[in-house]
């Protein structure tokens, strides 16, 4: 029966997008976009994936269309008080699949958005990696024109989030900001260079600037900007994924689908903060490596929000930060936003200043595997008594 009601659902959604008529709500509704991280991700929605072998689904995948995944409740309009209808709304492809056609991709996407405003959507939030095929919501315009739809990609909560989990987790197992080295992967991109920004402004001084050899000059430039400041900070800029040897706390920030940090990279006491969807972290640095901790970042503790889906989160009322900051712009009715581009820092300010007011905040570190246990970072902090 329940299989039966997902195709109902999925043949729904398809006819809905082609209807000639686009649905008002007051307050307006918003809609979150999201991809399956990787083929095993497909099943959470559609349990009889995991007896289809994999070749036969991914081509399923690519002549499938958007669906919605679940509706978000509990968002309240500040103004009304009045519920407001949220969705999860999904793209048919894997991130390996992404990667390998980035027009298709952005076709998804597109479809994603006119399914999202004949439901009622006014505001769209773009998760994992849409964000970054779409030049960060910048290849959409035409689409949200068309329909009079605003967006975010939740970068600016999420950067600000990730400097705040990596602040509260060093804490916790008593690095220093004031000798610690910083390892940022993807440090040229927009929220690599953000949160660079900000834990600049907490107080870190040393950091490992390393993305790809072609934006070697970018990461150079970035490091001048900061140190022109900042006299006393010091950056080394790499292209080689192994310097992160050398770091006490690194961040991966990267759009990579597949696993970057391997066992033997991290040394013993450091800290992982992994902002990638999918992960940037081999298993096995969780499973085998008790001497350092890998937390997931952009999660965020949103009190009465329930996503009704589940992304593996460990705690309830738990949601990424890309959905927290689309919720708290609908939320105060503020649907005609366009953040889109590169980061914005006045943005990012009020982002985390409503943020404040709706009391989200950084959620149980955790990771893909397990909640971080008292006894995890005891076992972290015995290497900086």
């Amino acid at each position: 029966m329940k299989f039966f009601t997902l195709i109902l659902h999925a043949i729904r959604d398809l006819v809905l997008r082609h209807l000639p008529i686009q649905r008002r709500l007051n307050p307006p509704g918003f809609a979150f976009i999201v991809h399956p991280r990787d083929y095993a991700d497909v099943s959470r929605k559609y349990p009889i994936f995991r007896y289809i072998p994999q070749w036969a689904g991914e081509f399923f995948l690519r002549h499938f269309w958007p669906i919605v995944l679940s509706e978000v409740k509990g968002v309240l309009s500040k103004k009304s008080g009045k519920p407001i209808q949220g969705w999860v709304i999904t793209i048919p492809l894997t991130a390996k699949q992404m990667m390998e056609d980035r027009d298709l991709t952005v076709r998804f996407i597109h479809k994603s958005l006119i399914l999202s405003a004949k439901l009622g959507a006014k505001l769209i939030g773009l998760g994992a990696l849409t964000a970054s095929f779409t030049g960060r919501g910048t290849a959409l315009a035409k689409v949200l024109d068309t329909y009079d739809l605003g967006l975010t990609t939740g970068a600016g909560y999420t950067s600000y989030i990730v400097a705040e989990t990596t602040l509260k987790l060093a804490d916790e197992v008593a690095i220093k900001k004031d000798t610690a080295v910083v390892a940022i992967v993807g440090a040229a991109g927009s929220i690599g260079s953000t949160v660079t920004r900000f834990l600049i402004d907490r107080g870190f001084k040393q950091f490992i600037l390393i993305d790809t050899y072609k934006r070697e000059n970018a990461l150079k430039k970035k490091s001048e900007e900061f140190t022109a400041s900042h006299e006393e900070l010091k950056f080394s800029v790499s292209h080689q994924i192994q310097d992160v040897r050398t770091a006490d706390i690194i961040i991966t920030a990267t759009n990579a689908p597949e696993a970057l940090i391997n066992e033997n990279d991290p040394k013993p006491g450091s800290i992982i903060i992994d902002d990638a969807q999918p992960t940037d972290i081999h298993p096995d640095v969780i499973l085998r490596r008790k001497d350092v901790i890998v937390s997931a970042a952009g999660t965020v503790h949103a009190e009465g929000i329930q996503a009704n889906f589940n992304f593996g989160l460990k705690t309830k009322y738990d949601i990424f930060s890309c959905l927290a900051e689309v919720i708290m712009l609908s939320s105060h009715e503020n649907c005609t936003i366009r953040a889109v581009g590169e980061i914005d820092m006045e943005y990012t300010n009020y982002i985390v200043g409503l943020a404040k007011e709706m009391h989200f905040g950084v959620a149980t570190f955790q990771n893909s595997y397990k909640i971080i246990t008292k006894r995890d970072i005891e076992r972290v902090r015995s290497y900086h008594a």
